[in-house]
């Protein structure tokens, strides 16, 4: 329980800190001090010491209540200050209230609570607290005798629950297709274009307006984003990244479920990026970084995905200057140490790949050699196999640019055993890897000729223009 005290002390921002330690020296109970001494102890370790701790407060049953009472009296002011500021908490706090009033017998009063809580959750579109008010509204009535009332509200609940199902059919829909990014990214193969076909064909995509509510549209959308997405038709992408973005403004959905708007950006940037609109990208990832989020979550989502974004608009636009490198490494500290515990798996090895790539372009083999020292210490893994992949292939050719061929057989008999387990490469990745392995080849028989690397090179640039456009391998510039 000392770790998890620790680690949500230092989740909270200063005003929570603030506001907590009001709210207990205000209730001015003897056993107060202790709280906030034992609180305040915690919040000085910049790491947790389960020594340092014991030595301060000591162990036993007591030391355990009392760090099990700590945590409550954190989570009751946490949701105390939220109630202010968090549109789904405000109306679960309504919707508490009248349960309340209603077990105290105060019908009347409890219906305004429930119409109240009701009509937040409608603003809010939160299906789930408006068919917990429709419930408790329901017996309210039936309390009440109004068997008319009962009846409209049963109506009322079977449409929030019909809505509730819909959203929750395309929730699965969109599943299906994002299941294919995180394996090995959008590139695919006839059976899973295939595959991917027999989805889009279902009834409900055939047209926007199957769709009975803005998150179901907003699904709608994003599905089809990454249909386009996949089987190369990059402007029908960019047309549904667009619509489902000014949908999510137009309803102020930004406001109210900020990890939809964040996604939202994300599609739209990428599919601005693909369609050569790179001002328009670098506009919209202002908007992403200038967006406010309600809690440090939604606030390493948004750095973590600006922090991907800003990568392929510098190696796109070729961007090398100091202030914006500057920048970069200050965002790459954030995301691999401060929200660290918040980046996936496939979003380290994209960051990964993308600042390897952005100091291959660059051919700053010193820094480009630190990450990839970053690449080989993680924990290996089946996720995004074609990042892998990518980073391999630089690091064969950046020692092969950098005439270090002792090195070499050992890279590629890693990456042949890599392609013979994962059998992912495709038609421009296995033509690559032929290329840079028959030259490797032809220069170990002859060190000193250098002619056959622009053989190499040229046939390179030829290849590039082979490539699916939703590779990430279209940002190496070989």
């Amino acid at each position: 329980m000392s770790e998890h005290l620790w680690e949500l002390i230092h989740e909270m921002s200063p005003t929570e800190k603030s506001f907590f330690k009001k709210n207990v020296q205000s209730k001015q109970s003897k056993e107060d001090p202790l709280y906030l001494k034992m609180f305040n102890s915690l919040n000085a370790m910049s790491k947790y010491s389960e020594k340092q701790f014991a030595h301060q407060f000591g162990k036993g049953n007591q030391v355990s209540r009392m760090k099990t009472y700590l945590y409550e009296l954190l989570l009751a002011s946490l949701i105390e200050i939220s109630n202010h500021s968090d549109n789904i908490l405000r109306s679960k706090k309504s919707l508490n209230s009248s349960w309340i009033l209603f077990q105290k017998g105060l019908f009347n009063q409890s219906l305004k609570m429930v119409e109240k809580a009701q009509e937040q959750a409608v603003l809010n579109a939160d299906l789930y607290t408006e068919a917990e008010a429709l419930s408790l509204k329901r017996l309210l009535n039936f309390t009440a005798l109004d068997i008319q009332g009962v009846s409209e509200i049963i109506k009322e609940e079977s449409r929030v629950r019909e809505l509730i199902l819909e959203i929750q059919e395309f929730e699965l829909l969109c599943n299906s297709f994002t299941a294919f990014s995180f394996t090995k990214g959008n590139i695919i193969n006839t059976e899973e274009r295939n595959l991917l076909n027999t989805l889009v064909n279902d009834p409900r995509l055939q047209s926007i307006e199957n769709c009975n509510s803005n998150i179901s549209r907003s699904y709608f959308y994003r599905i089809l984003t990454l249909y386009f997405g996949m089987i190369g038709e990059y402007e029908k992408m960019y047309d549904n990244a667009l619509s489902r973005y000014n949908l999510l403004k137009e309803t102020l959905n930004s406001l109210l479920n900020t990890q939809n708007f964040i996604n939202s950006l994300n599609n739209l940037i990428e599919a601005c990026l693909i369609t050569d609109r790179l001002q328009d990208a670098i506009d919209y990832n202002i908007e992403l970084i200038e967006l406010r989020t309600p809690s440090t979550y939604f606030e390493a989502r948004k750095h973590i995905r600006y922090t991907i974004l800003n990568l392929q608009i510098m190696i796109k636009s070729n961007n090398k200057e100091m202030e914006a490198e500057s920048i970069l490494k200050k965002d790459l500290v954030l995301c691999f140490h401060k929200y660290d515990r918040f980046v996936r798996t496939d979003e380290k090895l994209e960051i990964l790949f993308l600042i390897i790539t952005y100091y291959f372009n660059r051919r700053l083999f010193k820094d480009c050699k630190l990450f990839l020292k970053q690449y080989y210490v993680l924990p290996r893994t089946k996720t995004r196999v074609d990042l892998q992949l990518f980073i391999m292939i630089i690091n064969i050719y950046m020692n092969f640019l950098s005439s270090d061929l002792d090195h070499l057989n050992y890279l590629i008999r890693n990456i042949e055993r890599f392609e013979r387990n994962e059998k992912i490469l495709d038609t421009y990745e296995r033509k690559l890897l032929d290329l840079i392995k028959l030259e490797i080849v032809q220069v170990r028989n002859s060190v000193s000729d250098k002619s056959n690397l622009f053989t190499l090179k040229d046939k390179l640039s030829v290849i590039q223009y082979q490539r699916n456009e939703m590779s990430m391998a279209k940002y190496i510039q070989f």
